[in-house]
This record gives structure tokens, sequence and C-alpha cells, in this order.
């Protein structure tokens, strides 16, 4: 699934970001405003992160 931040994620403490799971390339895209791929093994993710994410609708629309 794909993310973007918004506003909300800068705010967030060190223990509650992507840092806190252990990728801080994650964190680091997120803040910079880059949409990121979120492994699998990074989920599920907690209530307060995924309310600082925006999801990115990734389908392709109009293909036949």
């Amino acid at each position: 699934m794909k993310y973007k931040a918004n506003s909300k994620y800068a705010a967030l403490s060190d223990t509650k970001s992507f840092l806190a799971k252990g990728s801080a390339s994650t964190h680091l895209k997120l803040i910079a405003g880059e949409d990121v791929e979120v492994h699998s093994s990074l989920l599920p993710l907690s209530k307060e992160l995924e309310a600082c994410l925006t999801k990115i609708d990734t389908s392709k629309k109009g293909d036949k």
C-alpha cells in the first residue's frame, strides 16, 4: 500500500512514527513529502500512525 504523510505526521513522536517500527528511510521520505510503499513487515499500522497518513490509490483506471 502506498501512503503519503499529511501535516500531522511531522508532529508524531519518534516512538509513534516509522522510526519506532525500525524504518528510518520510510520516516525520512514521508517527512520530505514523498510517497512511500509500506512493506508488509511494517503492518499493521497503529490507528494513530494511520491517521497521519493518506492512502494513495495505485489502481489504474480506464485500462482494458
